[in-house]
């Protein structure tokens, strides 16, 4: 880490100021990355940003370039620095993995190999998020409640927001909704600190409580007939788009449900997770339908 300030001293000055990776770094250490391969990764990106070298040059080649910036290159306050926008979940992730990657190999070239080498499944080490509680309710309702941080200026401690959270449930005898409602769920747990900095950038923003309750399409063609009928808006069934209905009550509480199948549970985690950001987006962020299910489209796009 040392190494690492000595050589990155403005470009680490300048990432610790910008909001932007603050989120981001948060997000990555809440999904269980360490403080230090976070600013290593961003600045190893800052670094291909000032070398320049286009994504087909050859790995010696690439070494080379990195060898001479990081014997020769001195950093000022005037050096080339990408866009904040060049910095997004998604590429400081890769690009932690590719550091393991490289830290792996270097290890298992040392005679005799490094005692603490980081192991092959480390490198994509996947971590669970801390933030999502499950209950099985009185009246057999599956039930997760997932929490978001909120986030103390200047600070590096985390605790939990009181200004909202998320209810994500499914009838007990639902099996179609069970998987889609335990999957969303620890996504949206994943993700919560993005998700609640992509709130506070609305400025019609109203956070509170939002109570997302998933349906089978069997079970929804039984229990809400009409509703079925009105949202497959002249399909024959709910196919691989679900049903997304958001909507505000009487009270101003934010409600959405969700219709889904068997064949939306096995979509890509990103697309489950868009089909609860239209949702969410509307009835919390405060934007028209259209405009919240193109603005869910461009941010999970990012994540991932």
């Amino acid at each position: 880490m040392k190494a690492l300030q000595e050589r990155f001293q403005f470009t680490i000055d300048r990432l610790m100021n910008a909001k932007e990776f603050d989120v981001i770094g948060r997000q990555l250490s809440l999904e269980g990355y360490k403080d230090w391969e976070i600013l290593q990764a961003a600045c190893d990106l800052v670094m291909s940003f000032r070398i320049g070298v286009g994504g087909d040059v050859g790995l010696e080649e690439l070494r080379r370039h990195m060898e001479e910036y990081l014997t020769q290159y001195v950093e000022t306050d005037k050096s080339p620095f990408p866009p904040i926008e060049a910095f997004t979940v998604k590429r400081v992730r890769d690009q932690i993995h590719a550091d393991r990657l490289a830290r792996m190999a270097r290890s298992q070239q040392t005679k005799p190999p490094m005692n603490k080498a980081i192991s092959p499944e480390e490198v994509g080490e996947y971590h669970d998020p801390q933030n999502c509680i499950y209950v099985k309710t009185k009246d057999n309702y599956h039930l997760w409640t997932v929490l978001f941080p909120k986030i103390q200026p200047e600070t590096v401690v985390l605790s939990v927001s009181d200004e909202w959270r998320i209810k994500i449930g499914c009838d007990n005898a639902d099996s179609e909704a069970f998987r889609f409602c335990e999957d969303l769920a620890h996504d949206l747990a994943k993700y919560a600190t993005m998700i609640d900095y992509w709130i506070d950038e609305l400025a019609s923003s109203r956070k509170t409580e939002l109570n997302i309750s998933v349906v089978g399409e069997g079970l929804f063609k039984k229990q809400f007939a009409d509703s079925y009928r009105k949202a497959l808006e002249g399909r024959l069934a709910i196919d691989e788009t679900p049903i997304i209905i958001s909507w505000r009550d009487g009270k101003g509480a934010p409600h959405m449900k969700l219709g889904v199948n068997e064949l939306i549970s096995q979509q890509p985690r990103i697309r489950r997770l868009f089909y609860a950001m239209c949702g969410i987006l509307d009835t919390i962020g405060g934007l028209p339908k259209p405009d919240a299910a193109k603005k869910a489209a461009e941010l999970t796009k990012a994540l991932e």
